[in-house]
This record gives structure tokens, C-alpha cells and sequence, in this order.
């Protein structure tokens, strides 16, 4: 996730603007469950996170996620040739063999990189997939959480979320997954363009964004631009979470997964507090888990 990467730069006037008003409370419990069947999601992050057994957010990470009955994350931001590519940082330089920044790659510049840099060296030749491939693979065989990615300006995140929402109803994908984005602009421009497709607000306490001003960080951390993401389920930070934050937000009507989860003892106490699911780089640990408490 690292909410410090991709933030945006908001000018809110918030002298102006009440907490009720912002921060309305719609969730579509009925669309999430026809979405979302699942009693406790387990979600691989970026497939799987833990580049020991495949390389984030390629084909063999999906496909360990999907192999270990998990819905599985992703990353998605623009290539400079305008495609929806699938990486996680807005640089190529920790994942793959080459450098330089995403947006400034043309689709065909990228799938010339090895994704497996991080990896073990079976998976050579591994390559960054486009968001079309993903769901061309897995759609409607795996849930799928897309996870957005957009800084500064708002036209960028209106542009990349619009991207993605036409991008899902073309491929009759708007009940197959659901998106998720720090971005509140983003959610905003999914509701607007494809409001089929179920909306997460990610978000932490934002403590590490040092290009954040402090009230930006409040009306992030507090949820205060709810009303325009209107999101059907919340993804908050783990240490956000304990027994006061499930009951007041699943009594809202909120399915809550919290990121990454990847501690043992972490997975249980959390889904002993009753959490809906929960993003992890360890998806079979996870499911491992949740199946022998359910069991007890």
C-alpha cells in the first residue's frame, strides 16, 4: 500500500465545510454482498506481496493468490503511452531491471523490463502485465481489488479513475471486482463514470506523508471527503483498528478490510475483533488461520 507514495496535493476549504456534511454514510450492503459473497475475504496483496514465492503484481502472483482461494490486489497507474499498466511504485527501479519513472515509459518500453529483480531467478522473464491482461486471466474467475493510483492535480485522478471505470464496463467487469484508491477524487470519478463498480477508501493516519499538510492529513485520516467517494467499503491502516472501530463502522453498513496483515498473531487477533476480511502478503497463511479459528 505505502500511502506515501502516490498522495495528492488537496486544497480543501474546510472552514467552510461541516463534518456531517462531508462525511455521509451509504454503503451498498446489498450490492457488496452480490459483489462480495464471502462471509471473511482474504486478499493477496499485489497477489502475493512476499517476492520469495513470485514477484508482486504479476501473473504468477495472481495466480499463487488465485491457486490459494484468495481475491488478490493490484496496482494500476498510466504508462506514458496512455495503457493501464500494473506496478506498484511510480518508479521501475525496485522491481524490475530498469529505471525511471512509469509515466515516462511507453507499454512497449515496459514489457521490455524484467518484473522479477526481487524474485527468485525461475521466475526470469516475468514481465509488468497491463490492467487488460489481468482481468482478460482472472476476470470473473478470481475477485479482483484494483487499487488506483493518482497524485497531484484532481485532473489526474479524475482522468485514471474514468480510465478504469470504462475500462471495467467494456469488459462487462463491474460486478467481477471492486476498486479502491487513497484518492478520494478517484472513487468521486468511478461513482460518476461506471457506478456499478463497488468504491474502497483506503487510508492510515497519514503520519509519514511529509508533502501533506496536517489538515489535509485530518480530513484524510477522519474520512471527511466521504461524500464524494461515497466508498461501500473501508481499508484502513491494521493499527487503525480495534474493537470500537469494527463495531462503529460495520454498524454503518461498512465491509472493513484492513492492510497488510502479515503477523500471525495480528491475523487472529483481528479476525477475533471481527473484521470482513483482510489485505495480506501471505493469502494461504491467512486463509490457514481464519479456517482453524472458524473450526475451534
Amino acid at each position: 500500500m505505502k500511502s506515501n507514495r502516490y498522495l495528492f496535493t488537496l486544497l480543501i476549504p474546510i472552514l467552510f465545510v461541516t463534518h456531517t456534511a462531508c462525511a455521509s454514510h451509504n454503503p451498498r450492503t446489498a450490492k457488496v454482498k452480490e459483489v462480495i459473497p464471502q462471509k471473511f475475504l482474504v486478499i493477496g496483496h499485489r497477489g502475493t506481496g512476499d517476492n520469495s514465492i513470485a514477484p508482486e503484481n504479476t501473473m504468477s502472483s495472481f495466480k499463487f493468490a488465485a491457486k490459494n482461494n484468495s481475491a488478490f490486489e493490484l496496482d494500476t497507474m498510466f504508462a506514458k503511452s496512455g495503457e493501464l499498466v500494473v506496478i506498484h511504485d511510480s518508479d521501475v527501479d525496485r522491481t524490475t531491471d530498469g529505471k525511471g519513472m512509469v509515466d515516462t515509459l511507453t507499454l512497449p518500453e515496459l514489457k521490455k523490463l524484467e518484473a522479477s529483480k526481487l524474485s527468485n531467478p525461475k521466475f526470469k522473464g516475468e514481465k509488468i502485465p497491463t490492467l487488460e491482461e489481468v482481468l482478460n486471466e482472472f476476470g470473473g474467475k478470481t475477485l479482483i481489488d484494483i487499487e488506483i493510483k493518482a497524485q497531484a492535480p484532481k485532473e489526474e485522478a479524475q482522468k485514471i479513475g474514468a480510465a478504469v471505470a470504462k475500462l471495467l464496463a467494456e469488459k462487462n467487469m463491474s460486478k467481477k471486482v471492486f476498486v479502491t484508491s487513497f484518492n478520494p477524487y478517484v472513487l468521486e470519478t468511478v461513482k460518476k463514470t461506471n457506478p456499478e463498480v463497488l468504491r474502497g477508501q483506503l487510508y492510515s493516519n497519514f503520519e509519514d506523508v511529509k508533502e501533506l499538510s496536517w489538515l489535509v492529513k485530518y480530513v484524510l485520516r477522519n474520512l471527511l471527503l466521504n461524500g464524494k467517494a461515497e466508498p461501500d467499503i473501508l481499508a484502513p491502516n491494521k493499527d487503525m483498528v480495534d474493537g470500537d472501530y469494527v463495531q462503529k463502522y460495520q454498524a454503518l453498513g461498512y465491509k472493513i478490510y484492513p492492510w497488510t496483515v502479515n503477523d500471525p498473531k495480528e491475523m487472529e487477533k483481528l479476525i477475533k475483533l471481527g473484521i470482513d476480511g483482510l489485505i495480506t502478503d501471505r493469502p494461504d497463511l491467512a486463509n490457514e488461520i481464519y479456517t482453524k479459528l472458524k473450526n475451534q
